[in-house]
């Protein structure tokens, strides 16, 4: 027996669906998160007020679009999977993409879509809920950053440590090396032969107190003379010395100059600056190609100096070299400033240009960044503190004037070393009692063969 139209119990469930309907439409108006209905085909067919929020189009601007309005070009090919998931009745969860804002601004979501079915359980269309994720994922990658640029300054300053500990027990033993060697040479000038062996040593021993002196730098155990420097005269003095290191396959083009590059440095490390990062660069050009070097004020920012564990906010003189050469991938980039890390084939490169690159930049209360790929070339910024001042008048090539030098007269040298043998090689070449005891013992020595 059929139910009238009027009965009670057909009104109770009617009112039921009518307040439930409304509760649904009330949550899903009130989310923040972009909450639409779409057919199989991609048209809207719903569209909340979050969504409204989210893509900047009002609902009657999107009902009856098509779902590829809000779809970047280089995403649309997701379309097509994601709907013959749906077909087979497949939920897709937080699936994070790119959509396209009314004002043409991508942003980053993370969607789910579920299937809609019909009172047969026919798939007919989908629902779709999609936060805007793009806050969040910047801020993610920021802490990313973070982290591993505290991880590279600590295993850079780990490194340095270790390296300036070697570095130094090291350099006392070449100081030995060195003024036992250069005893030698001076008491064989009648044996060519012995002459000749003690000159190898001591030109092998000078190469090594080379390699040493570079450590010493990257792990800012060398002594420097800081003086007030602009940087783009010393570039200007360094043009003819640049061009000639890097051959005449690469082209060298000095771009605009800053308005003030004052800032105080050692002119010579500064000078090592210019030249491992003009080598560096020739040599990632093996078939010729452009280096151009230029200044200008740059302002770094409380969030730079976040990402760069001792930066300081402020004002400084950036020096950028730019080259087109091979590039290199990110993996390489991150460990660059790693002393004895080369790409180069096995003995063609030590691995401590870039280290001392990076040593001095850090001594000089600076900091430096790298931006390469694969192909595209590679770009070193190179951040010193600025100085508001004019800068000194440099001589050409040379440091500048201090003070006047001091006068000649009577002195007493002081020698202090914690390394007897070094004491021992170091008083001899300046008491001159102690060269007129070598000459006796070399005398007696000579008698005695005869």
């Amino acid at each position: 027996m059929g139910v009238e139209r009027g009965d009670p119990v057909t009104g109770q469930h009617t009112e039921r669906d009518s307040e439930l309907e409304s509760r649904l439409v009330a949550i899903v108006e009130s989310s923040d998160d972009a909450i639409l209905g779409k057919t199989l085909d991609g048209v809207i067919t719903s569209w909340n007020a979050g969504a409204e929020r989210i893509y900047g189009f009002a609902a009657d601007e999107m009902i009856g679009s098509n779902v590829s309005e809000i779809v970047p070009p280089d995403r649309l090919a997701e379309l097509g999977p994601i709907i013959d998931r749906l077909r087979g009745g497949e939920r897709v969860n937080h699936f994070e993409t790119k959509r396209r804002r009314k004002d043409g601004a991508i942003i980053d979501v993370s969607v789910c879509i579920s299937p809609i079915r019909d009172r047969g359980g026919v798939v007919v269309g989908a629902s779709s809920v999609a936060r805007d994720v793009t806050e969040h994922n910047r801020q993610e990658a920021e802490r990313r950053a973070l982290e591993q640029g505290l991880y590279r300054a600590e295993r850079l300053d780990t490194l340095g440590q270790l390296a300036g500990g070697i570095a130094h027990d090291f350099n006392n033993l070449l100081a030995v090396i060195l003024s036992y060697a250069g005893f030698v040479i001076e008491e064989t000038a009648d044996r060519p032969a012995v002459r000749s062996d003690a000159e190898q040593v001591l030109t092998a021993a000078q190469r090594a107190a080379t390699l040493t002196r570079q450590l010493l730098i990257f792990s800012r155990r060398e002594e420097i003379r800081l003086a007030e420097l602009d940087l783009d005269a010393v570039i200007a003095d360094m043009l003819g010395l640049l061009r000639t290191s890097v051959g005449a396959q690469v082209e060298v083009r000095v771009g605009p100059a800053a308005e003030s590059a004052a800032i105080v440095a050692d002119r010579g490390q500064i000078e090592q600056v210019l030249l491992n990062l003009a080598v560096n660069a020739r040599d990632a050009m093996p078939g010729g190609g452009t280096l151009t070097m230029g200044t200008s004020l740059a302002e770094l920012s409380d969030e730079y100096a976040r990402l760069h564990p001792g930066v300081s906010p402020g004002r400084y003189v950036e020096l950028a070299l730019t080259d087109t050469g091979t590039g290199m991938g990110a993996e390489v980039a991150a460990r660059i400033f790693e002393p004895f890390f080369t790409t180069k084939p096995l003995g063609e490169g030590t691995g401590l240009g870039l280290s001392t690159v990076y040593g001095i930049v850090i001594q000089s209360g600076g900091s430096m960044t790298v931006d390469s790929e694969e192909g595209t070339g590679t770009t070193f910024r190179v951040y010193f503190p600025a100085v508001g001042v004019p800068a000194l008048v440099t001589p050409p090539g040379g440091a500048p004037l201090l003070g006047p030098k001091p006068g000649r007269g009577a002195a007493t040298i002081l020698v202090v070393d914690d390394e007897p043998p070094v004491l021992a090689a170091a008083s001899p070449r300046w008491v001159p009692h102690r060269r007129i005891h070598r000459r006796r013992i070399h005398r007696r020595r000579m008698r005695r063969r005869r």
